[in-house]
């Protein structure tokens, strides 16, 4: 029998903790990344700035390939 190594995104589990800060599932972050327009990825001068970073979902899925 196979076992299976379950590897939760660390930042989907923070998502569903009952608290008092808000964390936006990396799932619904790369909805709202994929209504930017294309050309944007590929621009070298592009620059992201997350003034409420928290977490840091933002820019961290922004900066994965």
């Amino acid at each position: 029998m196979m076992q299976t190594n379950y590897n939760p995104d660390v930042l989907s589990c923070l998502a569903n903790l009952s608290n008092d800060e808000v964390f936006t599932p990396p799932g619904l972050v790369n909805d709202i990344l994929d209504l930017l327009p294309m050309e944007l990825w590929s621009n070298p001068d592009a620059k992201f700035l997350d003034p409420v970073c928290k977490s840091g979902v933002f820019l961290r899925e922004m900066a994965k390939d």
